[in-house]
């Protein structure tokens, strides 16, 4: 899948660019823009924020079961770390049971943007994962037992949920 470097570029020329490109397409964001200055921010570090372009004929994809999408990428992210994330009280919401305490505590999130036109559906999946991040935030990392062989990383993580989200 093509990779675009940046988002801002993307964000603020989204109308005329979205209809060249290839779909799926995934973009990894590595800053953000801030409101109402418009000045790029990093994203923090442990952060993993990227989007996903779908397209799809009205045919294959009626308008009705376009909502499950966001469902479906739910699930993968879910099933991309087993037993230890959970879907929240929303649909957007991925939380995670911390160990120890036992809480839920949300690491992360979803959000689908939906357009039609033309025969087709776009959809821009947008996801956000705390993956590596230090506490008090909770993250993917800390769901893992202390001396765990297993080591989260953001690349592992992205192409872990891509290939569950693939599968569906």
């Amino acid at each position: 899948m093509p990779y675009l470097a940046d988002p801002i570029f993307l964000q603020e020329h989204a109308p005329p660019l979205r209809i060249p490109h290839p779909a799926p397409l995934t973009h990894l964001h590595t800053t953000h823009q801030a409101r109402p200055w418009r000045e790029r921010v990093a994203l923090a570090p442990g952060y993993l924020q990227f989007s996903l372009l779908l397209r799809a004929p009205l045919a294959a994809l009626p308008g009705a079961k376009v909502v499950f999408a966001q469902y479906l990428f739910a699930f993968a992210v879910a099933e991309a770390w087993r037993d230890d994330v959970v879907l929240g009280p929303w649909p957007n919401d991925i939380y995670a049971g911390m160990p120890g305490s036992g809480e839920q505590r949300k690491i992360g999130g979803i959000l689908v943007n939906t357009s039609f036109g033309a025969g087709h559906v776009e959809l821009v999946v947008g996801c956000g994962l705390n993956v590596l991040n230090p506490p008090p935030i909770a993250s993917l990392a800390q769901l893992l037992p202390p001396g765990s062989e297993r080591h989260p990383t953001m690349e592992g993580t992205l192409a872990a949920i891509m290939a569950r989200f693939e599968g569906m």
